[in-house]
Formats: C-alpha cells, sequence, structure tokens
C-alpha cells in the first residue's frame, strides 16, 4: 500500500486491515507466530483498538494455515475442553482468537464491507468442517457477486493468493484502487507558514491530516506533533534534527512525493537543513497549487541562506500568511542588493513589517544602510522624517528627480514611525543637514513634544548638538 497519496480522504478501517496484514506478509517470513506477533507491532494495529472484529480477522487469517478443517468452532457460552495444562494454554489463545472474529450469524447481517464478510465466512466454513450450516452457502454466494460486481480492495485478491486452500476464490476478484481525491486546499494553507516558527509547524502535522496516510507515517508524526506542542518556544531547529533521527524521520524522511513529501520537506527545512529542504521542494511538481507552495518556500529558503537574487521577489510578496510574512521580514533583515531602486514607500513597507513582527534591533540590519545614507543635501532618513511636515518635491540639473532614501508622510509627528526609525540599527541619531541641524534640533523648532521624548531616550543622543548658526536644540526650543 502507498506510503501516502496527494490527495484522498484520510484512511479506512479496511486500510488499516490491509496494512497490518502487509506488514506481516512482507516482514514475517512463513511463521504464523512470527506473522502474528509483526501484524501486532506495526502502527496500523493500533489504528484497530477499537475494531476488535477487524484484529479477529486479521489473526484469523494469518493463522488460517496451522488451523485443521476439523477445528471446533467457539461459541459464546460453549468452553472448549481442556486437555491437560498445555491443551488448556493453547484453548485460551484460541478462544481469545476466534471470540474476536465475528460469528456466522453476525457475518450475514453486518454491515461491514462485502469482502470482510465473504472472508469471514470462508474461514468459519473451513473451521467447521462437516458442522458447517450450508444454509449459510446463499451468503456467500451473494457476497460472492456483489464483490465481482462492484471490485474489492486489493488486500483481499493477495489474501486468495496467499492462502489458497481456504481463501482462493478471493483470487478471483477486481482490486480497485482507491482514487485520488482533489487536494484538500484548507490543509495546503496551513503549509503557508514558515517552518521554523514551532507552533505553526505543529497545527501543520496536527491530526488527523486530511490525506490517506498510512499508519506507518501517520503514528510517527502524531509522536513528533505531541512532542512540539509539549516543547512549544523551546523548540530549535537542532533538537528537531535530532529528534528526525528517531521520531517520524525514518518512515517520513524517505518520501520525496506527494503529501508526504510535502510533510517531509517542511520537517527538513525546519531542523535548519537548508539545501536539502531546497532540493526537497524542487521535487513537489504533481500540482499547480503544491508546486507554487514549493517554489514561495523556496525563495524563503534562499533568502535565509543569503542568496541576494531572491530579495525583491521576497520583499514583494503579498499575502497575510505565515509564509509571505517571514519572506518580506527576512528580506528586510538582509541588506538590499546595490541594484535595487527603492521608493520611499517601499523603505517605509519594510518598516512597518519588522515593527509588526516585534523585530530585534539586530534584525534590522536590511534598512540600517539605508536609513543612514543622506541624500544630496546631506539629509538622513531621520532627519528628513522628522523635520518635513509635507512630503516636498525638487528636481536637480537636468529635471532628474531628487533621489530619497528618506521616509516622507504629511504628519512629521509620527511617534510610532520615529519610534521604528531609532530602533533600526545603527542609526545616527545625530545626523545633521547642509545647516547642521540635528533630527532632535528640528523636533524641537516644531513643538513635537512626542519625538523630542523620544530623541532623548535614544542612546547616544546629543543634547548640546548645536546648527550653524551656533543654536542647541534647547535653545531654539
Amino acid at each position: 500500500m502507498a506510503a501516502g497519496g496527494f490527495g484522498g480522504a484520510p484512511l479506512t478501517t479496511e486500510d488499516y486491515f490491509a496494512e497490518c496484514l502487509e506488514v506481516a506478509l512482507d516482514h514475517g517470513g512463513d511463521d504464523p507466530r512470527v506473522r502474528s506477533r509483526a501484524a501486532k507491532d506495526s502502527a496500523a494495529w493500533k489504528q484497530l483498538v477499537s475494531e476488535p472484529e477487524w484484529k479477529g480477522l486479521v489473526l484469523s487469517v494469518l493463522n488460517v494455515a496451522t488451523e485443521s478443517a476439523s477445528a471446533t468452532m467457539v461459541t459464546p457460552g460453549r468452553p472448549l475442553t481442556r486437555g491437560g495444562r498445555r491443551g488448556g494454554m493453547r484453548s485460551r489463545r484460541e478462544r481469545k482468537q476466534t471470540e474476536e472474529l465475528e460469528s456466522p450469524e453476525s457475518l450475514v447481517t453486518s454491515t461491514k464491507s462485502d469482502a470482510y464478510r465473504l472472508t469471514g465466512l470462508l474461514l468459519h466454513r473451513h473451521r467447521q468442517g462437516e458442522n458447517w450450516n450450508t444454509e449459510w452457502n446463499r451468503s456467500i454466494t451473494e457476497l460472492r457477486n456483489m464483490c465481482s460486481n462492484n471490485g474489492v480492495h486489493p488486500i483481499w485478491p493477495r489474501l486468495g493468493r496467499e492462502f489458497e486452500e481456504v481463501l482462493g476464490e478471493l483470487a478471483l476478484l477486481k482490486a480497485v484502487e482507491s482514487k485520488t481525491a482533489a487536494l484538500d486546499l484548507d490543509w495546503l494553507r496551513l503549509a503557508r507558514i514558515n517552518p521554523l516558527n514551532p507552533s505553526a509547524l505543529a497545527e501543520f502535522i496536527s491530526p488527523p491530516i486530511p490525506t490517506n496516510l498510512s499508519a506507518r507515517i501517520a503514528s510517527p508524526l502524531q509522536e513528533l506533533h505531541d512532542l512540539l506542542m509539549r516543547r512549544a518556544d523551546r523548540t530549535n531547529p537542532r533538537w528537531l534534527a535530532g529528534k528526525l533521527n528517531v521520531v517520524a524521520g525514518k518512515e517520513v524522511l524517505p518520501e520525496r512525493t506527494g503529501a508526504t513529501g510535502l510533510i517531509a520537506a517542511m520537517l527538513v527545512a525546519a531542523s535548519g537543513q537548508n539545501d536539502e529542504a531546497i532540493e526537497r521542494f524542487g521535487e513537489l511538481k504533481e500540482d499547480a497549487e503544491l508546486c507554487e507552495l514549493a517554489h514561495d518556500h523556496v525563495r524563503l529558503l534562499r533568502i535565509h541562506s543569503g542568496d541576494v537574487d531572491v530579495w525583491d521577489s521576497c520583499r514583494k510578496m503579498t499575502g497575510d500568511d505565515g509564509l509571505a510574512s517571514a519572506c518580506r521580514i527576512a528580506a528586510w533583515s538582509t541588506e538590499p542588493p546595490a541594484d535595487i531602486d527603492l521608493s520611499v514607500e517601499d523603505i517605509e513597507n519594510g518598516l512597518a513589517e519588522l515593527m509588526s513582527a516585534d523585530c530585534r534591533q539586530m534584525e534590522m540590519v536590511g534598512l540600517d544602510g539605508i536609513i543612514n545614507q543622506p541624500n544630496r543635501r546631506g539629509e538622513t532618513s531621520l532627519w528628513i522624517r522628522i523635520a518635513w511636515e509635507e512630503p516636498r518635491q525638487h528636481t536637480y540639473g537636468w529635471e532628474e528627480p531628487r533621489q530619497r532614501t528618506a521616509i516622507v508622510y504629511a504628519n512629521a509627528d509620527d511617534i510610532a514611525t520615529i519610534s521604528a526609525l531609532l530602533a533600526a540599527a545603527g542609526v545616527d541619531v545625530n545626523e545633521t543637514d547642509e545647516n547642521e541641524k540635528t533630527p532632535l534640533w528640528i523636533a524641537a523648532s516644531n513643538g513635537h513634544t512626542n519625538v523630542v521624548e523620544a530623541l532623548l531616550a535614544a542612546p547616544g543622543v546629543d543634547v548640546n548638538e548645536t546648527d550653524a548658526d551656533g543654536m542647541t536644540p534647547f535653545w531654539i526650543a
């Protein structure tokens, strides 16, 4: 059975039943006891915890080769004959097994799948031998016809081939593979996150994942999800990389396509293995939505790796999802390439993005050079932002537009923007214009009390700096 298709509904009880048997038949050898143990150790067995009849059918099928045609059928209220200590222990094991297998009477009226009912009746007919009630043959015929007309899960024909003496007629049934359903777009949107965000990652792999993941993969993912929820903000890439070696990784990471491939790529990215994650995302091409998602994740990984070629595309990403926001923040936290032409509005949007994300000062290095870079009049962003109450249009030379790196608003008394500028790494709070006026000097002369207070609280501010006429900020105030 496939590890997990790209789309499709969550697996059914019949799928988990099939997975148990496939594990047993593929890895349990020919010994029925080893096969039974392999089935019980499988992740799918845990998914049948509330389905004892399906468990009973698993064990009955795997042990059919050891049962004789004259084996005694165990029915409720009918004790087995004890034949000494060893016989008694064997009887208890048989009782536990056969009591979980539905009785013929129950199978005839059961609402479970036709193939399940047919297989159960064939096993009972084999066990009861001469004691078999031939009236139940009519039910077998009806179920056989329905299975032939409608097709069955691929596991049933395989059981017919594996246990031909008892279940051989199942091999003649037409196997019908489960259809791949449309992609669950709601779940795919959960993948538009920064993989380094542990809470968002935990939500993305939160069960039940709406795709047909096998229990072999779903079970370790559940364990990893629980670990992420318990650790919360203490999760880091190094810790996750270590956990992937023992939890989920062995089953999930080999997958490179479909839903499981997406999960694997997200986990690799979250563990800080950028190069491998880029390679994995690049292989996800089964669906247009998936391909677009993978492309955006690659951009985030590249900007995190210092690839300035994606700087402009990252800062231009739109949307309020975690992935788009992470791309924009990563771009503005990195110094832009020299050939990128940024407008006043671009720079302001970058500051707003960083401030809304509550970035620390060390994370604002991308705006460092922009904020302190003077224009042709020697004015920096901070100076202009405080001094100008209205954006002024100037041209120089051949009507060439004035080159500004400053943030210009209509209202100069905007304390939020001033605070953002002051928070940027390396901002020169004492920068002067061509008349040697500092931002503090301008704010004081304009009567912007809030701005003056913010500047006075800034580290390194010089309250005694004079302008070209020798006046200090306090003198002009």
